[in-house]
């Protein structure tokens, strides 16, 4: 294992679901520290990673005292705990509260997954047509032809 960092250390890579915890970091306006590595075999910086997280996984997130956080929803839970005046969670009580697990849950376990065959489509088919019919397959359509609608989002204590 690495030596604990001072401030929380936030192993990574574009594509592996580290841009929610660097959100949900900033949005707590707390102090985070990111690293990219890239957790295939083989890589230069897969060792690092393997030091901090021995089993490999990104995000990972290491803390005091050595300790090591990994999956996206346990570090913004870990996040709101921190602040949980920031609202990334609904409040215990709070009639949002059990719609967010279960959309939250939904994301995580049934949405996400399905990004890895068009982020890396060669992993799952092993020729370049497959692939390619792969992620036309997989490809969602711009919403609303394109336009960005996160400023209109609600903040997540808001969503029911």
């Amino acid at each position: 294992m690495s030596p604990a960092p001072a401030v929380p250390l936030l192993l990574g890579c574009p594509g592996c679901g580290s841009a929610i915890v660097e959100c949900a970091f900033a949005l707590a306006g707390l102090r985070l520290e990111v690293e990219d590595v890239d957790y295939s075999p083989g890589s230069v910086t897969r060792e690092r990673l393997l030091a901090v997280n021995p089993l490999g996984q990104v995000p990972a997130l290491a803390l005091a005292e050595g300790r090591v956080l990994a999956e996206r929803l346990a570090i913004v839970h870990h996040v709101n705990d921190l602040s949980p005046g920031t609202g990334l969670i609904p409040i215990p009580g709070a009639a949002t509260r059990e719609p967010f697990y279960r959309w939250i849950a939904y994301l995580v376990s049934a949405v996400y997954p399905t990004f890895t065959f068009g982020d890396d489509p060669g992993k799952w088919v092993g020729d370049e047509a497959g692939g390619k019919r792969l992620r036309e397959i997989a490809a969602v359509p711009p919403c609303a032809g394109g336009r960005d609608f996160s400023p209109r989002l609600p903040r997540p204590s808001a969503i029911p």
